[in-house]
């Protein structure tokens, strides 16, 4: 047990021995990486040996936020304006003020077509990016001016549709195109 205080004690007199730490403009044009070969590489090296720098560094640059998903919820055919009694393949889903159409329709053998629109408020958002996944498939479209996209050649699988929007990126998982349903 008293090794522990005599090691934190060490470690922390090892960290004030005397270091040249580098000025804060060379930090920064460290962090900017604006320094020529030599003097980047020689801050790099004592900035993995300073706390003190590789935590002003830390401070410096924070982790870049991740942008936050909204999923979408499906909304019973009943509630989906005017879509009462409409072809089974159609489906509204909602995240916050922004609503996803989508018809499927089976475009043939082993083929599958998604057309839909895109919306907020009642406002269709034009030249937003829908991305459609199902493991390491993509397929993107953009949708027009009235909001509209359509997918096409799609083969059986579940798949992710994502709406790529300023506010916050929209999420409808499990989407499943099948014969078998």
């Amino acid at each position: 047990m008293r090794k522990a205080p005599d090691r934190l004690a060490a470690l922390s007199i090892a960290s004030f021995e005397e270091q040249s730490c580098p000025q804060a403009t060379l930090l920064a044009a460290y962090i900017l990486n604006a320094l020529q070969g030599n003097e980047q590489l020689k801050i790099a090296a004592h900035v993995r040996a300073c706390p003190f720098c590789l935590h002003d560094i830390a401070m410096a640059c924070p982790p870049t936020p991740r942008p936050r998903h909204v999923l979408a919820r499906l909304l019973p055919l009943a509630f989906a304006e005017g879509r009462r009694g409409s072809a089974s393949g159609v489906q509204r889903y909602m995240a916050g003020s922004t609503t996803i159409d989508l018809t499927i329709i089976g475009a043939g053998a082993d083929s599958w077509r998604i057309s839909g629109q895109v919306s907020r408020a009642g406002e269709p958002l034009a030249g937003r990016s829908i991305t459609l996944r199902w493991g390491r498939k993509r397929f993107s479209e953009a949708s027009d001016a009235s909001g509209f996209f359509t997918l096409q050649g799609l083969p059986d699988g579940r798949y992710t549709l994502t709406l790529d929007d300023s506010e916050a990126p929209v999420l409808v998982r499990g989407i499943e195109l099948s014969d078998a349903l």
